[in-house]
């Protein structure tokens, strides 16, 4: 089709639709659905991934503390602030202020002392967390109308994924990596000169825990006399 002017002159012409474009939404989805997880449950359960702390005290008691039920919450200013006409902090001014668009990271602790049944709980704000654009802790959600994101000073078309640090736009960059848990097996010279007992082949698994996180090891395989085969630490791996 060419280029015509015939559109400038219906009468919808300017109005927005109520609905966004879902080929440009779709561009951040899977920086949106992943800091949704975190909110949801990646951040619970890196939180009770940490081991209780546990110490004495001078008179011979122990005294445990644990953390659980991380929170996030949406980027707010006090209600208490004078002339505050809403709480709520969007990202248009975050970057006209040249602040961070961020919410309080709120965590529960609780506190046991040995040969007591009773605990006491602690609810603390561990720091502030840069908010990404869109998610579901974002004042500018995906249900959000168009017209309400003009007024507000955004894009009719704001697809987010990114976060405003100090008044600029910043995205962490995805990358694409192997397959978890997946064990890939390589070849390099280099790793014959160990010793003699070593040989040019190894396996490098992709590991992850259940609150997502990662280590990656390079293990080379070490010639065994007893079998024909590769062994390290209790693995074979038959060429």
């Amino acid at each position: 089709e060419k280029p015509s002017l015939r559109n400038t002159l219906t009468h919808e012409f300017g109005k927005l639709p109520n609905k966004q474009y879902k080929v440009i939404q779709d561009v951040s989805k899977a920086h949106i659905e992943s800091f949704n997880y975190m909110i949801k449950e990646g951040l619970s359960r890196a939180v009770a991934d940490i081991p209780p702390s546990e110490f004495a005290l001078p008179n011979g008691d122990r005294v445990k503390i644990e953390m659980k039920d991380p929170f996030i919450g949406n980027p707010m200013i006090s209600k208490n602030t004078i002339g505050v006409v809403t709480p709520q902090i969007y990202p248009a001014e975050c970057r006209n202020r040249g602040t961070t668009y961020r919410g309080k990271w709120d965590v529960t602790r609780l506190l046991e002392l040995e040969w007591t049944v009773q605990q006491d709980v602690i609810k603390k704000t561990a720091g502030e967390v840069p908010i990404m654009v869109k998610p579901q802790v974002c004042n500018r959600v995906e249900a959000v109308p168009r017209k309400s994101l003009c007024k507000g000073g955004e894009e009719s078309e704001e697809f987010g994924g990114y976060f405003v640090v100090n008044g600029n736009e910043k995205i962490i960059r995805m990358l694409i990596m192997t397959r978890r848990n997946y064990p890939i097996a390589m070849v390099r010279n280099s790793w014959k000169n160990r010793g003699k007992t070593y040989s040019e082949y190894g396996v490098s698994p992709r590991s992850h825990r259940a609150c997502v996180v990662r280590k990656t090891r390079c293990l080379p395989t070490e010639l065994s006399a007893d079998m024909p085969g590769a062994c390290f630490k209790g693995f074979f791996f038959f060429f």
